[in-house]
């Protein structure tokens, strides 16, 4: 089991702090959308804001155990690359959530997982790539 996990490092780190990602995004999201009543759409953008920052550092020095020093570039391509599944989940909430009335939290945390797989595929091969 020990080598198990020393093998898949980095896939089982990029799960836990994926999961400690969506975390902060949930709540993020249901932060701004209940109690400061902002809709669905600008819920969203807010919290993807915070969880990207929150994994951006995370991946950079845990996940990925990246110390190089370009980190202006690699935000830059960090945030990039989660742009687009930024967008992405943002289509995807405000059509399942405001459109079709589909419960949110489970819209949230499907979309969610759609987003991790995304970023882990181009955070491994693109950004933080050794």
């Amino acid at each position: 089991m020990k080598n198990l996990l020393k093998s898949h490092r980095t896939l089982v780190l990029y799960l836990i702090f994926g999961g400690l990602t969506t975390a902060v995004n949930m709540i993020c999201f249901f932060l701004f959308e209940k109690v400061f009543h902002f809709s669905t759409g600008v819920s969203n953008i807010f919290a993807w804001f915070f969880s990207v920052l929150f994994a951006f550092f995370t991946n950079k020095y845990i996940v990925f155990n990246n110390r190089g020093k370009n980190k202006i570039k690699q935000l830059a391509e960090f945030f990039g690359a989660r742009i687009f599944s930024g967008l992405l989940d943002t289509i995807i909430v405000v059509i399942f959530i405001d459109y079709l009335l589909f419960p949110s939290f489970l819209i949230k945390l499907l979309s969610n997982i759609l987003v991790i797989i995304i970023n882990y595929v181009a955070s491994k091969f693109i950004i933080f790539k050794k």
